[in-house]
């Protein structure tokens, strides 16, 4: 027997709602229920493992990607998205209905026979029935239709959503992790700096002792070192505010990395594959941003709501199915008698058609209402192109100009140790004052500072271009 496309459109909704079962979820760690912090384990935090002593930037967004809670509600975001879709697709089945009842009329009368009393019970006309009822709905206008593909485009628009989200997520977490090597780094050079003076200071104890050697030169070097010692403090500081902001993103419950984690030296490759012409980046993002395939799958979804609205112009058709008995007996349901026979049963269909005619107008207004809305998301879609050519626009410009401040600024800190290195012999020497040595160690502080953000600078705008471009989401 050949089935018709709609008993197996019914029968597949059927076999997906019965199949697909509660909701895979792994909840987060119970400490988030505590009362506080301090009392509970370090078994019951969620922390990275400890095996993982040197984190690396993919380690890092890969527990990002597992753990991060924004992440995962997007992930369930996008099932309560198709539940919407299977719960509009349900409306093309047909719906079901059972009904079964009965009642008894009882009466008890109370005599007296001799010295006993006595109960009669006399069985009155009783009703039984049962029935299963059909109803079709085989047209209206098509607004079931648009409804479905409405919340189909808004499911897939989620999914899109979960991907920018990703996009998002893997930038902010390159972002804060470079923060930490950038950190790492200044402290390094204010150490290097610290460690200058101090040498600086016992040479010019040394002449001070001496008498070659002024107290003023003293002070000098001390204050200078006191300096560094505050900058160390400071860039610790920094340091750890990163680390807090990283493992935040990584969805860590402590906020923290555990103490013995690592970071890799910097290093940042060539980026020749960022030659090409600004014209490349832009088709690809314009193909690959997830926001502007979000923003155009929910302007479809809102298309589709408006001819719903027109739909409701239309008259609608039902196909009606009934199925049953009904039997009045004046016997005990008890008896045999009271089941329900051949000549009790009833079966009937047809079809209902209804069609407002008038409804004061409401129609007309849900049609208005949808035209603006629709225009709104067009707005939206212009208002999210524009942004993905600006983003890339801008993420271009800042990596060409910063790899170009990379390889001048290598430059200006090659130049300005070899000065003061000069600087510091010629000090040494009595061939020149301190004020000259001051100003080369600070200008050397100045461009070893200024590379190293440089070469951050080079990884933060290569990830930049990667999320304008929407091309991280795909590694």
């Amino acid at each position: 027997m050949k089935l018709s496309k709609s008993a197996l459109l019914t029968a597949g909704i059927a076999a997906v709602m019965l199949m697909s079962g509660c909701v895979a979820y792994k909840p987060p760690p119970t400490i988030i229920h505590a009362d506080n912090y301090t009392a509970e384990t370090l078994k019951e935090q969620r922390v990275i493992p400890p095996a993982d002593r040197v984190l690396g930037i993919k380690e890092a967004i890969r527990i990002g990607l597992t753990n991060n809670p924004t992440y995962k509600q997007k992930h369930l975001a996008i099932v309560t998205a198709w539940a919407a879709f299977y719960t509009q697709l349900a409306a093309y089945s047909p719906v079901l209905t059972s009904n079964f009842g009965a009642q008894q009329a009882q009466s008890s009368a109370t005599g007296t026979t001799g010295a006993f009393n006595s109960v009669a019970t006399t069985w009155g006309p009783g009703t039984g029935s049962g029935n299963m009822a059909a109803t079709w709905n085989v047209f209206n206008g098509f607004q079931t239709t648009m409804a479905v593909l409405g919340a189909r485009a808004t499911a897939l628009s989620a999914e899109e959503l979960d991907k920018d989200y990703r996009r998002q997520l893997i930038f902010l977490i390159t972002q804060s992790y470079n923060a930490i090597l950038l950190a790492r780094a200044t402290i390094q050079i204010d150490l290097s700096d610290e460690a200058f003076n101090v040498q600086q200071l016992r040479d010019s104890q040394l002449k001070y002792n001496a008498g070659a050697s002024s107290l003023s030169d003293l002070l000098n070097f001390k204050l200078n070192m006191v300096n560094a010692q505050d900058a160390v403090v400071t860039g610790t500081a920094d340091y750890k505010i990163n680390r807090f902001a990283l493992a935040a993103l990584m969805g860590l419950t402590t906020a923290d990395l555990p103490e013995e984690t690592q970071f890799p030296p910097i290093e940042v490759p060539e980026s020749e594959e960022y030659s090409l012409a600004v014209d490349f980046y832009l088709d690809l993002a314009i193909s690959q941003r997830p926001d502007l395939k979000s923003a155009r799958l929910n302007l479809d979804s809102l298309r589709y709501a408006l001819y719903g609205t027109w739909g409701q112009f239309s008259p609608s058709v039902d196909l009606t199915m009934n199925y049953g008995y009904g039997r009045a007996t004046n016997s005990n349901w008890g008896d045999s008698a009271a089941s329900p026979r051949g000549q009790d049963l009833n079966y009937n269909y047809g079809f209902t058609a209804s069609w407002i005619l008038w409804q004061g107008g409401s129609r007309i207004a849900a049609v208005r209402g949808a035209q603006a809305t629709l225009y709104s998301q067009e707005e939206t879609v212009l208002q999210t192109w524009i942004t993905v050519v600006q983003q890339v626009r801008a993420a271009y410009t800042s990596l060409l100009a910063d790899m170009t401040h990379r390889k001048l600024l290598g430059k200006v800190m090659q130049y300005s140790q070899q000065r003061r290195d000069l600087v510091r012999e010629e000090y040494n020497a009595g061939n020149t004052d301190i004020s000259n040595l001051n100003i080369a160690q600070q200008q050397l502080i100045t461009a070893e500072l200024g590379h190293v953000k440089s070469v951050i600078g080079v990884s933060n705008s290569r990830a930049q271009l990667d999320e304008a471009c929407g091309t991280n989401v795909l590694r």
